[in-house]
């Protein structure tokens, strides 16, 4: 199944949002398990475990190319200093109502 690029849209600026602010990691109850691609679901586990952009931490949990490709610009190109725990709230749940509608799909095709 193809990803939604809506989606990967949203997993995307969540992420951005709490590399930059991790201070709100622990405020949003979200799960790993609801993102679609798995370097956003372990870069999700890598910002809860140690809560900071850290080079020796990073290349410890990716490869570089994941860090070139995905992580680095994710955290640079989603950087939010207004109401950035308004729009991480507002990601999280599209991802939560996405994810929902999409097990909701795949019960419906059993």
């Amino acid at each position: 199944m193809m990803m939604d690029a809506n989606r990967a849209n949203w997993e995307e600026s969540l992420l951005g949002i709490l590399s930059n602010h991790p201070e709100l990691i622990d405020r949003i109850i979200f799960n790993a398990e609801w993102f679609e691609l798995d370097v956003h679901r372990r870069f999700y586990r890598y910002l809860k475990e140690y809560r900071e952009m850290n080079v020796e931490m990073l290349q410890n949990e990716f490869s570089l190319q994941e860090i070139e490709e995905y992580i680095i610009p994710v955290h640079i190109n989603n950087i939010y200093e207004k109401s950035a725990s308004s729009m991480a709230l507002g990601f999280a749940n599209m991802i939560l109502e996405d994810y929902k509608q999409m097990k909701i799909n795949d019960l419906d095709d059993k």
